[in-house]
C-alpha cells in the first residue's frame, strides 16, 4: 500500500478490514470479525483498480479481475452461463479475492433497465455472491469498483451484502505533489521543477490524469 500516493483514510480502513483480515484468520476468529465484500467508489481515475492490485499483493490472495466484457455477451443464456463458470473456478480457491470493476453494469438497476438479460442475471449473481463464504474455511474476498453506486441494483445496497462501502477521492495536494514527484522522476528536464506549486495548480486532477500529464511529458 505504500506504493499508494494519499488517500490515508482509505489506505486506513483497507489495511485493517481487509488485509489484516485475510491475513491473520485466527486473531480474526477471535475477534468474530469475517471476511467480508467491499465497494469502492468514486470518480474515474482515482486509483480503485490500483487499490485491489495493492490488497491481492499484500494478502499474497490469488486475484480474479473480471470485466463487464468478460461476463455479458448477446448471445442469449451467456451471462448467466459465464456467472455460473465464474464461480465455480473461485469453489476451487481456498482463499483468493474476486474484483468486479464497473460493477454498476454488471449489477445495474433492473427497475431501470429494460434488459431481460440483466433481470434474469442479477439475481443469480446476488445468490452466488451470498454463497461466497458457507464457513470460516474459506476466505473469499469480493471487492467490487463503480464510478455511478446510484446504478447499482438497488437489492444489492439495500440487504447489506457489502460489509463497508468505502469512497476513493480525488488526490488531496499531498498525494497530487508525490504523483508528480514520482510520475518525472527519471525524466530529464532543463529546468528545475516545484512540485509543490504543480500540485496548486492540479487541483481537480485524478491519479490517472497527472500520471498522463507526466507520460507526456516524458515524449
Amino acid at each position: 500500500m505504500s506504493d499508494i500516493a494519499g488517500l490515508k483514510d482509505v489506505k486506513e480502513r483497507v489495511q485493517i478490514k481487509i488485509i489484516e483480515t485475510a491475513k491473520s484468520p485466527v486473531k480474526a476468529d477471535l475477534y468474530k470479525v469475517k471476511v467480508g465484500n467491499f465497494l469502492l467508489y468514486g470518480p474515474p481515475g482515482t486509483g480503485k483498480t490500483f487499490i485491489v492490485k495493492a490488497i491481492a499483493h499484500e494478502t499474497g490472495f490469488p486475484l480474479f479481475m473480471i470485466s463487464p466484457s468478460t461476463l455479458l455477451s448477446s448471445k442469449f443464456g451467456e451471462f448467466e452461463k459465464n456467472i455460473k463458470i465464474l464461480f465455480e473456478e473461485v469453489s476451487k480457491f481456498k482463499s483468493c479475492i474476486l474484483f468486479f470493476d464497473e460493477f454498476d453494469a454488471i449489477a445495474p438497476k433492473r427497475s431501470s433497465t429494460n434488459s431481460s438479460v440483466m433481470k434474469r442475471a442479477v439475481p443469480e449473481l446476488l445468490m452466488d455472491i451470498d454463497r461466497l463464504n458457507p464457513d470460516r474455511e474459506r476466505r473469499v474476498i469480493l471487492i467490487a469498483a463503480t464510478n455511478n453506486p446510484w446504478d447499482i441494483d438497488e437489492a444489492v445496497m439495500r440487504s447489506e451484502r457489502f460489509d463497508d462501502l468505502i469512497y476513493v477521492p480525488l488526490p488531496d495536494k499531498e498525494a497530487r505533489e508525490k504523483l508528480f514527484e514520482l510520475g518525472l522522476s527519471g525524466i530529464f528536464i532543463e529546468k528545475k521543477l516545484n512540485f509543490q506549486e504543480m500540485a496548486e495548480r492540479s487541483e481537480g486532477l485524478t491519479g490517472a490524469d497527472i500520471k498522463n500529464v507526466c507520460r507526456k511529458a516524458g515524449e
